[in-house]
């Protein structure tokens, strides 16, 4: 059960990796970046 779960987990990296044109976008709000300044 834990190899199927984190075969799972890899699909989780590969859609994001689709969605890294929208990720630029969506770094803008500086929401993420004040929690790192912190």
């Amino acid at each position: 059960m834990l190899k199927p779960n984190n075969a799972a987990r890899n699909a989780t990296p590969h859609a994001k990796a689709t969605t890294s044109t929208k990720q630029p976008p969506r770094k803008r709000h500086p929401h993420h970046g004040s929690r790192e300044a912190r």
